[in-house]
């Protein structure tokens, strides 16, 4: 199956860089230094002078071992048999449970820290309320106000009335 290249743009970038350049010389010199330094209890060096793979210095050593793999692709699996597929969803029904368990007691948990924000808000608003009376009772008391205790007095009024 022959394809067009559809990245041509990204060749157009990539061509001019050192790692895409031919240059065979220096491959083969590199090609050298890893025959040089390859550890000899490997079964297959990497390459020889010729930048080629060369054979294991043992000829009884296999090269390949045959696969037992009988599936043809990728992502094929061993069937599962009906209770271990039975076992496999009851799990994954358990775990969607306990998730929904998880995000409603979440839910509630915000709920109950809602209200309890608001009692709080509630009883800072009547404590505010309980000074407001106590300082309106104080004043009434005088017989003589001054400006300012009676602007604090229509204040005090008419944060009461709302």
């Amino acid at each position: 199956m022959k394809r067009d290249f559809i990245d041509l743009h990204a060749w157009d970038i990539l061509k001019d860089h050192p790692q895409w350049q031919p240059n065979a010389g220096n491959r083969r010199q590199k090609n050298k230094k890893r025959v040089t330094e390859s550890s000899s209890g490997s079964k297959r060096s990497r390459l020889n002078e010729d930048g080629v793979f060369s054979s294991p210095s043992n000829p009884d050593t296999p090269t390949s071992v045959p696969s037992t793999n009988n599936s043809t692709s990728k992502g094929k699996g061993k069937a599962l048999s009906e209770d271990s597929w039975q076992t496999s969803v009851d799990a994954l029904n358990r775990f969607t449970l306990s998730r929904e368990e998880e995000t409603r007691m979440e839910l509630e948990k915000n709920q109950v820290e809602l209200k309890r924000k608001q009692v709080e808000e509630a009883k800072v608003a009547i404590k505010k309320r309980k000074q407001d009376i106590k300082l309106l009772e104080m004043f009434q008391s005088k017989e003589y106000l001054t400006p300012r205790e009676e602007e604090l007095v229509s204040k005090i009024l008419q944060r009461l009335s709302d």
